[in-house]
């Protein structure tokens, strides 16, 4: 054990961080498969839960060896990335499987697993985003040599994910802008991007094609007594759990509302 901490580099508390959430995600899936196990049997809750300990097991080991290599490798293939990323969210848009009035998911073929292109998104953007504020700090003050091209970028990926995946645009935007703020770039600048930003967001929340779910959304928001109890029947289950669970919540394994949400 002493042999494995020796070995291992950077920050120990991320690294505590990392395993905390691994525990704590652990616990939540054996939590939540009870309810599966009722419905379709015993044997259904082990076998989900195995599976994401493998899951896990995996991605602590992935996490290790990346964490292994020079920092300065990933600033290499954060242009590959980007240039393997925007036509797989073009793709992703035409030809995605749609979920929800949504096209966010890919299918590889031969193993037939599917993926949300967005995630691959978020990696590639940041390691991009990082090795051009790196790159361009001798001209991070010039807008035609540094700003223009770090922030083209941004926003063609903004654009491309905020027409299925509001959420997940919105904090890669915000990501993005922290990034943008510690690289030294013009706070006049950052705010100008801002205000681009929010015109974008008001074309897609208007004119794209989730529009009228994003209206609903707002319109029960502001009016939930007018709303359908379809339409609120996983969020007013959602605040009841919230509610009934108090501070340090029920405990694994007796929670109650999951019985309820679909």
């Amino acid at each position: 054990m002493k042999t494995l901490l020796d070995k291992t580099k950077g920050d120990r508390w991320i690294w505590l961080i990392i395993i905390l959430l691994s525990m704590i995600s652990i616990l939540t899936v054996y939590s939540a498969t009870s309810t599966l196990a009722f419905k379709r049997g015993m044997g259904v809750e082990e076998l989900l839960l195995t599976k994401h300990v493998i899951f896990v097991l995996i991605g602590i080991v992935m996490i290790y060896i990346a964490h292994l290599l020079d920092y300065r490798y990933y600033a290499g293939i954060s242009k590959i990335l980007m240039v393997i990323t925007i036509p797989l969210l073009i793709y992703t848009l035409i030809f995605g499987a749609n979920v929800n009035e949504a096209s966010r998911w890919v299918k590889i073929p031969i193993i037939g697993l599917t993926f949300q292109t967005s995630d691959l998104a978020k990696l590639a953007l940041i390691t991009f985003l990082a090795r051009m504020l790196t790159k361009k700090q001798e001209n991070i003050k010039d807008v035609k040599r540094a700003f223009i091209p770090i922030m083209g970028s941004v926003c063609v990926v903004f654009a491309l994910i905020a027409w299925a995946n509001m959420s997940t645009a919105l904090m890669l935007f915000g990501v993005s802008m922290l990034l943008l703020i510690m690289g030294r770039i013009s706070i006049k600048q950052i705010a100008l991007v801002g205000l681009g930003g929010l015109i974008l967001l008001m074309f897609v929340l208007f004119l794209g094609p989730r529009r009228n779910l994003y209206k609903t959304r707002i319109n029960t928001y502001l009016h939930p007594e007018l709303a359908n109890s379809d339409k609120t029947f996983q969020s007013d289950h959602s605040k009841i759990a919230l509610a009934s669970g108090g501070f340090f919540g029920k405990g694994p394994g007796n929670s109650i509302e999951k019985n309820y949400l679909p």
